[in-house]
Formats: C-alpha cells, structure tokens, sequence
C-alpha cells in the first residue's frame, strides 16, 4: 500500500493533468472559433443584441446556465458537426462548451448571442424575427408573456405552433424572470 504523501502526488498530479488539459482545450479548440461568436454578436440586429429587459430577466441569472448550454451547442454543431456521431465526446464537448461561453462571455453578451442565433423551425433566425413570425410584431413591441411564448419556441422549435405545449415553458422562464 502506497503511503499517503504518494497518494497525494497521484491525486496532485492528476488534477494537473486535468487543468492542463482543459487549458489545452480552451486555447486550442474554443479559442479558434472566438471570432466566429464574437462576429455573431456583432453582426446581429442591435434588437437580439441588446433585448428588452424581460428578456435579460428570463435568460439571465439562475436561467444563465440552460442559456450558456444552447450558445456552447450552437456553436459547437456549427463548427464541429460530426460531433453527433461521438455521443460520448459530443456530451464532454458540450460541456467544455457551455463553461468555456461562461467563462469568456458576461452575462449579457451571452443573452444577446442566444437571442442572436436561436431559431425556429420555419428558418425565422434571432429573437426578432421569431417575435414577428409568432406574432407579426418585433420583440420590443411585446408584453412579457409574449416574449416568454416566443423565448420559450425558441427553446423548443419544434413546439412553436402549440400554444399549449409551451405554456410549462413560458411559466418557467416567467417564474424566473421573479426569482431575480
């Protein structure tokens, strides 16, 4: 049995090995796609960019982490989409992902990169262009629980022309959008 100082220097090490790796990962794999999130930011309509308050709220704060997922998703399907053919490397890759966004992105940019490249499933791109196909009116013309519907097709395209379907869903981000 090893004593414990040379468990120590295993455990040490490992962690080690760990850090350098995910530092590896972020400088060499993340860090090349960088500009291409940033020139999603900054091409976008200043509405998706910027959203209305009620939109912060209820992609922001306890919210911020499901937000941070689908931006790290996005952007990791967009550069890497044989990633689905390796579910066990697309699951660590998504979650490299989704802590790298958190890590380089506030809290705002990654509400305004959500808004930005989330889409519905009839092709409508962006917080704005869903508000008007869902409801013939841009984002910052709609109340709160509209803005939930349109958040909450957002999050399940599939789901966008069942009113009922997404009701669970604006609730939860109504709820919390409270919270904060």
């Amino acid at each position: 049995m090893p004593s414990p100082k040379v468990l120590i220097a295993y455990g040490l090490a490992g962690l080690a090995f760990v850090a350098a790796s995910l530092v590896g990962y972020a400088q060499f794999v993340f860090a090349k796609h960088r500009q291409e999130i940033d020139g999603a930011l900054a091409a976008t309509a200043p509405i998706n960019r910027n959203p209305p308050d009620a939109v912060r709220a209820m992609l922001g704060g306890g919210a911020l982490a499901s937000t941070a997922d689908d931006v790290g998703a996005h952007f990791l399907m967009r550069s890497y989409p044989t990633a689905l053919e390796a579910p066990t490397v697309q699951a660590l890759d998504r979650f490299l992902w989704s802590r790298l966004v958190r890590y380089y992105y506030s809290e705002s940019e990654i509400v305004g990169l959500y808004c930005a490249v989330s889409s519905l499933n009839n092709g409508a791109t962006g917080l704005d262009a869903a508000a008007r196909s869902l409801w013939g009116e841009p984002a910052d013309a709609l109340d709160r629980d509209r803005l939930a519907y349109v958040l909450a097709a957002l999050r399940s395209p599939s789901l966008a022309g069942d009113p009922d379907a997404l009701r669970p869903i604006a609730d939860r981000l109504l709820e919390s959008a409270r919270a904060r």
